[in-house]
């Protein structure tokens, strides 16, 4: 897929109007899912946004090190909080998986979430009534250039 297949119909806009915003991954996350998560994480926290990266259960201890760890939520240790969090979100960020089912525990609450706009990376991502499909890599690398930060 190159670049120019990428639709952002509305995307800028619906970023701009976001200030609380939630990322998740799949349960099990794996380097790709957390390195793509605390990234963006990154991104969005130097644009002035509130992130919150919330993963459905422990990663291994070698991902410890990577900058943001100490701010990771851990969903099955901390639901209600991780629940209020969702639920509040403006947007939320699905990287590294395609279903809801992948999210384990966290799935009921991310169906139930009423975010203005969610986003998947990987196989499609649907925002509003458009349409944005673009891998992790690809999706994290357009956000970053469109924003220029």
């Amino acid at each position: 897929m190159t670049m120019k297949e990428i639709r952002l119909d509305g995307f800028t806009e619906a970023l701009a109007e976001s200030h609380n915003i939630v990322i998740t991954n799949h349960t099990n996350p794996d380097g790709d899912a957390m390195g793509s998560a605390l990234a963006l994480a990154h991104v969005l926290k130097g644009m002035g946004k509130k992130v919150s990266v919330i993963v459905p259960n422990p990663y291994p201890k070698f991902l410890w090190h990577l900058q943001g760890n100490d701010q990771v939520m851990i969903y099955s240790n901390g639901k209600k909080l991780a629940n209020e969090k969702i639920a509040e979100a403006h947007m939320l960020f699905h990287l590294d998986y395609n279903a809801y089912s992948r999210a384990a525990d966290m799935e009921e609450a991310l169906r139930a979430a009423t975010g203005t706009s969610s986003i998947r990376s990987r196989d499609q991502a649907r925002l509003g009534r458009g349409q944005l499909r673009a891998n992790c890599y690809d999706f994290c690398f357009l956000v970053v250039r469109r924003q220029k930060v």
